[in-house]
């Protein structure tokens, strides 16, 4: 989709109306990169600064930010940890199924996600779903002073507690 030169959701045709030239976005809960690629290919010239608190998904979070500043010439900047209403060290379950790791399912422990619906995506039974834990970041984005034109929020259930 949008490594491709096209958006990986529809919404993304519609920002190009409303945003300025060098607009900065926030892109929160960046997972694999598809919203930096997808707003490279709709916006003029973005500053997108993303925030990532998988570190799986960071690691390749970064080599799409550094294709997009290196071919579209935009400015990206990302950051591994994840956004809540105050900052702390969450556990991040991401779920697994038969060892395989589904990364781009990981969530916050606590939030508000259904096991059902993560089973149905991934084509098993909840019963048969397991966990691999790990510790991660949590920051306030008001603690990072910027005023952004656009903020993007997917964070599998813990908008709100970004938003406070």
């Amino acid at each position: 989709g949008a490594l491709m030169g096209r958006v990986h959701e529809d919404e993304f045709h519609h920002i190009s109306s409303v945003l300025p030239k060098s607009a900065l976005v926030i892109d929160v809960g960046a997972n694999l990169g598809q919203s930096i690629t997808s707003l490279c290919v709709v916006a003029r010239s973005p500053n997108v600064i993303s925030f990532e608190c998988n570190p799986a998904c960071y690691r390749l979070l970064n080599a799409v930010a550094s294709i997009n500043k290196f071919f579209r010439a935009v400015s990206v900047e990302v950051h591994q940890v994840g956004l809540a209403e105050q900052n702390s060290e969450q556990r991040f379950l991401v779920p697994a199924y038969r060892s395989n790791v589904f990364l781009q399912e990981g969530f916050i422990a606590g939030c508000m996600v259904d096991r059902i619906e993560i089973s149905a995506r991934i084509g098993c039974k909840p019963s048969d779903l397991e966990f691999a834990e790990f510790w991660v970041d949590l920051k306030t984005l008001d603690g990072y002073k910027l005023a952004p034109d656009l903020i993007k929020i997917d964070v599998q259930g813990a908008e709100l507690s970004v938003l406070k």
